[in-house]
């Protein structure tokens, strides 16, 4: 972005969301007892300021913070909310017999998660 030039209502927003990051995680040690928090009371806090960051109304106190986890589950799948959703894609291929086979159009990451221990976990 050159001198003069405006940001997009979308740049504006990223900016608003990097601010309030840097800004928790800069006053993270201001809590009292911060240094013997556990690795999981450290990744949720950091994934709660994810959360607000992106959507303070949405995904803020207990019930968002639940909401925004879902979201990343989604992430993880590899939906992406910021396009418009479309099936996942199917691929035809020959193995090594000539049969024909299909291919869900799985992400890596995805095709080795069990989603419904993720799910369980999440609301137990």
């Amino acid at each position: 972005m050159g001198k003069g030039t405006e940001m997009t209502k979308e740049q504006e927003r990223v900016k608003k969301c990097i601010d309030y990051l840097i800004n928790y995680i800069n006053t993270y040690d201001k809590q009292k007892g911060y240094l013997d928090y556990s690795d999981k009371i450290i990744i949720d806090d950091m994934l709660y300021g994810i959360g607000v960051a992106l959507s303070p109304g949405e995904y803020q106190f207990a019930s968002g913070y639940y909401k925004f986890k879902l979201r990343l589950i989604d992430h993880l799948k590899g939906i992406n909310y910021d396009r418009p959703r479309r099936p996942a894609a199917n691929h035809s291929r020959r193995d090594n017999g000539g049969n024909l086979r299909v291919v869900l159009g799985l992400n890596r990451i995805g095709a080795g998660i069990n989603w419904n221990d993720i799910r369980e976990y999440l609301n137990p």
